[in-house]
């Protein structure tokens, strides 16, 4: 079952503030040959904050834009398409829900360090994986589902191991 990206307030608020942040930035770079002083160089400032949420965000734009599933649960697998991991049902070992995301504890960890893409993701989810904590992690208020619906799909195929 595919799961799409949920247009929630929380995600229409991010999109917004990374276009007021552009539109802001691009206002201030115009500033910038019309004024002196320190706040000549406050679109940097503008940028960042447009690139950070960019960041934070661009996974769920490319795939709400070309209308992708956000998340799919089938009898094999969970495909979290936003850090591009598949999680082997045979390699869970709980599955629980914590402040909004879906935490998968596994049993063997570490064997999933590999699709991490960032080197220093990677060494953060290492120490949390020694520390007990566990690094794999969906954000579930940005799936398009009833919460209800979803953990009972995720309870039928969990039980297909």
């Amino acid at each position: 079952m595919n799961f799409d990206v949920r247009f929630s307030t929380t995600f229409i608020i991010n999109i917004l503030l990374i276009l007021l942040a552009v539109f802001m930035s691009f206002i201030s770079f115009l500033e910038f040959f019309f004024k002196g002083g320190l706040l000549q160089y406050f679109f940097l400032l503008w940028s960042a904050l447009a690139f950070i949420r960019y960041l934070a965000y661009r996974r769920y734009i490319y795939l709400s834009f070309n209308k992708l599933p956000v998340l799919t649960v089938n009898e094999q697998f969970i495909y979290d398409a936003v850090k591009d991991i598949k999680y082997n049902w045979s390699d869970i070992d709980e599955i629980y829900v914590d402040n909004g995301y879906l935490n998968i504890k596994l049993y063997q960890p570490e064997n999933y360090l590999q699709y991490i893409e960032s080197r220093l993701r990677r060494r953060l989810a290492a120490s949390a994986i020694r520390s007990g904590r566990t690094p794999y992690v969906i954000n579930i208020d940005m799936i398009k589902a009833d919460y209800a619906t979803f953990l009972n799909i995720l309870d039928d195929y969990s039980g297909n191991e």
